[in-house]
């Protein structure tokens, strides 16, 4: 396409997609993305919308909107134009109260296009967590990203708890996979040391991660990411 140089990134959730265009030549008209985008993810595309965003640069740039007809498509190769870089799987906020300090925004993951992967579809009750199954060579990977904002409910601890209990179950029908969790939260679980726990939050995650055979990485205090937690040998983070 002789108009359009695209630097698109995609976030998803359920059957919704959305990229952002940029480095979009000035004057390019919404008809033209369209059509770009339909040529590029032909018979697949429910509802597509294009809003451009304002822009004093050199270039222009755009998000789009995609309704897709099967949420498989979200992780099907086939399906995106060979110029997406990135898939980025978005968990948000979905009930926002501006009174209430202590929510968040949301988790994010951004996985390199050519590794596969897909968004298992569970249940987290509003937690703000996203569960992303990964093939990395010959190893299967369970990613989990979390974010819990401070003074949050015990319960909500207990019910992220139970669910990575049932992820790492001895079940011989589970599948057999590697887990990794990423963790933003004021929960500290200091190495777990037990005369540096502090609260309940904190006794709970320690014991039950201790007890799952999950192993932490990283300590580092307001950083992107607090802690890192995994139960194989050789963790794939960078």
């Amino acid at each position: 396409m002789d108009k359009i140089n695209s630097a698109p990134r995609q976030c998803s959730c359920a059957k919704n997609a959305w990229f952002y265009l940029g480095r979009v030549r000035k004057s390019t008209s919404d008809e033209v993305i369209k059509n770009y985008i339909v040529q590029k993810i032909p018979g697949s595309v429910k509802d597509l919308t294009v809003d451009k965003l304002s822009n004093n640069g050199t270039y222009d740039s755009f998000k789009i909107g995609i309704l897709f007809d099967c949420k498989d498509n979200l992780s099907n190769e086939e399906f995106w134009p060979k110029c997406v870089l990135l898939r980025r799987f978005n968990f948000p906020n979905r009930v926002p109260d501006v009174t209430n300090k202590s929510r968040g925004g949301g988790v994010l993951a951004a996985i390199k296009r050519d590794i596969p992967c897909y968004q298992f579809n569970i249940n987290v009750n509003k937690r703000e967590e996203l569960w992303i199954h990964i093939t990395l060579n010959d190893i299967k990977i369970i990613l989990g990203v979390v974010y819990f904002p401070p003074n949050f409910n015990l319960d909500i601890y207990i019910q992220h708890v139970n669910l990575v209990n049932n992820l790492v179950s001895d079940d011989p029908n589970s599948l057999k996979f590697e887990l990794l969790l990423l963790w933003k939260s004021s929960v500290d679980c200091d190495n777990f040391i037990p005369f540096n726990i502090s609260s309940m939050p904190e006794e709970y995650l320690c014991d039950n991660f201790a007890f799952n055979g999950l192993l932490q990485f990283n300590n580092i205090q307001e950083n992107i990411t607090d802690q890192v937690y995994f139960d194989f040998k050789m963790a794939p983070y960078d």
